[in-house]
């Protein structure tokens, strides 16, 4: 997908505008982090992963454990 957008001023730099259809597709929304960099006259976005993506890359076979006992009912649990 191609899009045409605006930049505007902000109170802390400029802010580029990205439309919803290719914020959807690219899997980004508010509060999402991406790293920017310039190659050329071309700006290069690319977005990072969530701390949760991160986490869960980490764990393996070798460091993925088994079930905990958090010992006898307390309550009502089934």
């Amino acid at each position: 997908m191609e899009a045409k957008s605006r930049i505007s001023r902000s109170r802390t730099g400029l802010t580029l505008h990205i439309p919803e259809e290719l914020a959807r597709n690219w899997g980004v929304e508010e509060g999402s982090v991406v790293e920017i960099t310039s190659s050329g006259s071309a700006l290069v976005l690319r977005k990072q992963p969530s701390e949760l993506g991160k986490l869960l890359k980490r764990i393996t076979p070798e460091n993925l454990h088994g079930e905990q006992s958090a010992g006898p009912r307390q309550g009502k649990e089934e």
